[in-house]
């Protein structure tokens, strides 16, 4: 075998052995872009397919966003799907039509979409895995991104190998992988692909990172700062993964959910460590809006403050939730009519989930 693609495919084998992604007989979505990053991934994956008897299909979907190059993007998939024998499904939608219908960014949006169309593959081939592109590269500029927003030990976790999605469950084989070590395997197995050029515009803070500041901080500080910033990740994750499961059970003895609404004792939320009480925190505002994404670390530390205020009475508005403190307990519902209510108190820097 050729020794770039050897080398990618030891790399992959490692993060296997420690996250376990891949057993013998999975039946495996591929999520691909037509990207190098994907085009990377269904090469891996196909050269790996006889070594755990892998079922796999491709899945992609055209957001109709770039016109000609959209489409592009989705024959150049098909295209290379069909040279390394993998079943190729795709989808065209409206992005743009979609989101505004929705009240949601494009890129939320897009990715939400994104994500459905895959379980919907997954389904309809009978598939349990979804595996996606991310990258060691990717692991880097989301640490650094967060480090850089403020986000707290959650958002410190990074790109997680592996997470459900629905039914599915959603592998990284690539998240030990460099960029540039893909590039060196494509152009060794002769694999074509399309790259964004959007990927190339500045005016984007994550490209900005990718372009300007990790090429600063490796050729001025460390070298090997994408390995560094890669294991702080790694190193959260643990952490975040034991405060959770110690959280967990705080949570069910202090909370009582009755008619849509939760309530948290605050004599035992004051007698948890504020690591513990913070993650109890997040439990309760999963289990009210179903989400994070929108929750900031100084609104977790609002409700920090309330905890410890001498104030029988008080209350906060956060994002779909309102948060009422009376009678010794936090109360906690959902915002009015589900709207997206700004923080009082709140300040900055997004929590962003693992």
């Amino acid at each position: 075998m050729a020794r770039e693609i050897k080398n990618l495919l030891q790399t992959i084998d490692r993060a296997n052995r420690v996250h376990h992604l891949i057993k013998k007989g999975d039946r495996i979505v591929i999520a691909a872009s037509g990207g190098s990053d994907s085009a990377a991934l269904l090469l891996a994956l196909s050269k790996l397919k006889r070594k755990y008897s892998l079922t796999l299909v491709a899945a992609h979907l055209n957001h109709g966003l770039q016109g000609k190059r959209s489409d592009l993007f989705a024959r150049r998939t098909q295209s290379v799907c069909a040279e390394l024998g993998i079943p190729f499904y795709s989808k065209k939608i409206a992005i743009k039509k979609i989101s505004k219908a929705n009240g949601g960014s494009l890129e939320e949006t897009g990715r939400a979409e994104r994500y459905k169309f895959f379980v919907e593959v997954a389904a309809k081939t009978g598939s349990f895995k979804i595996a996606t592109a991310h990258t060691l590269d990717d692991q880097t500029e989301t640490v650094l991104l967060r480090m850089l927003r403020g986000s707290g030990l959650r958002g410190l976790c990074g790109i997680p190998f592996k997470r459900t999605e629905g039914k599915a469950l959603v592998i990284r084989p690539l998240l030990l992988c460099r960029k540039n070590d893909l590039l060196k395997a494509l152009k060794e197995g002769e694999i074509p692909y399309v790259e964004d050029p959007t990927n190339q515009k500045i005016v984007f803070t994550r490209n900005r990172v990718r372009k300007l500041l990790l090429p600063l901080l490796e050729r001025s500080f460390n070298p090997s700062v994408k390995e560094a910033l890669s294991g702080l990740g790694a190193a959260c994750a643990h952490a975040q993964d034991f405060i959770e499961r110690k959280a967990a059970v705080a949570f069910k003895a202090c909370a009582v959910v009755k008619h849509r609404a939760l309530s948290l004792d605050i004599s035992r939320l004051r007698r948890l460590h504020p690591a513990l009480r913070s993650e109890v925190f997040f439990h309760a505002l999963r289990s009210i809006k179903g989400s994070l994404t929108r929750f900031t670390q100084s609104q977790i530390e609002d409700l920090q403050l309330i905890i410890a205020s001498g104030k029988t009475k008080l209350h906060l508005d956060l994002p779909g939730v309102q948060v009422h403190k009376a009678g010794g307990v936090l109360r906690l519902t959902p915002g009015r009519n589900g709207a997206i209510i700004p923080s009082k108190l709140s300040k900055k820097s997004p929590v962003e989930g693992c």
